[in-house]
């Protein structure tokens, strides 16, 4: 597994089991969370990392797309990037 895999293992793990992310865990869940794109999903975006910063347990739905929709796009993107990068 490679780095960004492992920091997005680190990051469900300790979401799932409620503990909040520090440092560099922190900062990496911190850039998956979209910036806001003047659209109805700031406010929860906005939320999110709020709850993140303060280390508050995310609700149902943002735990849900932190850890099945956001950590495993990035995860297929550097799986994706490895093997290109193999390939060439």
């Amino acid at each position: 597994m490679n780095e960004v895999g492992n920091k997005c293992a680190q990051v469900k793990r300790q979401l799932n089991a409620g503990e909040p992310l520090t440092g560099d865990l922190l900062n990496f869940a911190l850039e998956l969370v979209p910036d806001a794109r003047g659209d109805k999903y700031d406010e929860m975006f906005a939320s999110m990392t709020r709850k993140l910063k303060a280390g508050e347990p995310l609700g149902d739905y943002e735990h849900h797309l932190m850890v099945a929709v956001f950590l495993l796009h990035v995860r297929l993107q550097a799986a994706a990037a490895e093997r290109l990068e193999s390939d060439g």
